[in-house]
Parts: C-alpha cells; structure tokens; sequence
C-alpha cells in the first residue's frame, strides 16, 4: 500500500519516511477492503513496531516524525466473549454416545488419533471415528483443555 506495489521486500522500504498521513491511512484502507478490526490493530501494531525499530537504528531525520507516524490510534472494536462452560467427564461420554446412536449422521471417515497435546470438542472426536478409544482421548481432552 505504501509503496504502491513497487517495494516487494520489506527490508528495502524506507521506513523512516512514513509519515502520519501514511500511517493513518492505513485502517481506512484495510477496512476498505475488507480486513476485520482486530486484523487492522494487529498490522498497526506491526507497524508501529517496525518504525520502532527504524527509530532506534536512527533512521528518521527528526524524532517527531517517528512520534506522529506511531501516534495512529487503534480502532475500537467489540470482541465476542467466550460461552458455555467446561464440561464433565460424563457429560462428554453422554455426548458422544448420543452423537454416535444418530442414524442420521453418515459415518465418519477414519482419521489419525490425535496428539497427546491436542485439543478438540466432543464432535470433532466423533468426527474423526475416536469412538473405540474414547476414554484415553476424553481424559487427555480434560487434562489439556482445562
């Protein structure tokens, strides 16, 4: 965007010229075209650590410069909160049981037990056809999860 496609390597782009009319374009533009809020503060954050770094290395003229490139503010945005709640032990068996006795589901592909640090939900154990050996996973679900 800054360069408008000319610089492909990052490490080649002169930082220290960005000014605050640059920076502060940024969210308009990625907003334009589709980027979430968080993705847009995740990149301004990149960037102000980017021109931190360019600042450092005594590449800006004039300090103020740096200062009004990194003063973009973040946007405002709202996250979702998590729901539910951690689920028993037999509560997951109970779900998993009642997953498998649906006729209407077709059966589930063999796949690949999973890591002992993985972490899944009880339909992705169904999913995967981890029905045979579904304590081991439960309790390793349990331990990872919690």
């Amino acid at each position: 965007m800054f360069s408008d496609g000319e610089i492909e390597d990052a490490t080649k782009f002169p930082w220290q010229n960005l000014r605050y009319e640059h920076s502060n374009s940024l969210p308009a533009h990625m907003l334009e075209i589709g980027y979430a809020k968080a993705s847009v503060n995740k990149h301004l954050v990149a960037l102000r650590r980017v021109l931190a770094e360019a600042y450092r290395l005594e590449l800006f003229v004039d300090h103020n410069d740096y200062y009004r490139a990194v003063s973009v503010r973040s946007l405002r945005h709202e996250s979702i909160p998590p729901r539910g709640r951690k689920l028993e032990q037999s509560e997951l068996e109970a779900l998993v049981r009642a997953c498998l006795a649906q006729t209407k589901n077709p059966p589930p592909l063999p796949r690949a037990m999973p890591p002992s640090s993985a972490c899944f939900t009880p339909r992705e154990c169904v999913a995967r056809n981890w029905s045979r050996s579904i304590s081991p996973i439960l309790t390793r679900a349990k331990a990872n999860c919690a």
